[in-house]
């Protein structure tokens, strides 16, 4: 694959100056929700996305798995491989109590209520927080800045759009919550 060089002229330094800055924020966007992630995982012991998904659940008890889904813009089998965890480890329940017993319940236990008790920021994480703290009008000028950047690109990875965050971001942890040997020892970064 050969380098993509920055499409600019000499003329447009100011223009370029510009695209630094948002690149240096985006970065910094990027690096604090990871930095969140493995916080999340050192002090609760599980995994960014389960942070949001115990939230959600707590949330509104009795959640179906494909709400659950839709909260959180996951695909299906992503969210419930995660739940499979989540079960595992002691922190959902999962019902049948409709008369469709295909209909599975979701509900928090107490190792979960203690889990969310220990999180060290927004369950559903830094950024989907700030984003749901956005006015209606500032989300339209977010997706359609974000929209024009994904036009421009020369490739993507629309799948993405439906994984978490959180296993997106190498280093952060794994989806059972452990944290990564990629991470480096120290403390993390600045979190506001």
């Amino acid at each position: 694959m050969e380098a993509t060089t920055v499409r600019t002229t000499a003329a447009e330094p100011g223009r370029r100056a510009a695209a630094l800055a948002a690149l240096q924020k985006l970065r910094e966007i990027i690096k604090t929700a990871q930095e969140q992630f493995q916080l999340t995982s050192e002090t609760a012991g599980i995994s960014g996305s389960q942070a949001w998904a115990l939230a959600e659940i707590a949330r509104s008890p009795g959640l179906i798995v494909s709400e659950l889904g839709k909260a959180m813009a996951i695909h299906p089998s992503t969210t419930s491989n995660m739940l499979d965890k989540m079960q595992r480890r002691g922190l959902i329940r999962r019902e049948r109590i409709d008369a469709d017993q295909r209909v599975v319940r979701l509900f928090v236990t107490a190792a979960g209520e203690k889990v969310l008790s220990e999180l060290p920021g927004p369950a559903t994480g830094l950024l989907p927080d700030a984003l749901a703290r956005l006015s209606a009008e500032q989300l339209d000028a977010v997706n359609a800045a974000l929209a024009l950047i994904l036009q421009k690109m020369d490739r993507r990875e629309t799948s993405a759009a439906f994984t978490p965050l959180a296993s997106l971001l190498a280093g952060a942890s794994d989806e059972a919550g452990r944290a990564t040997p990629a991470r480096r020892a120290g403390t993390p970064g600045r979190h506001r």
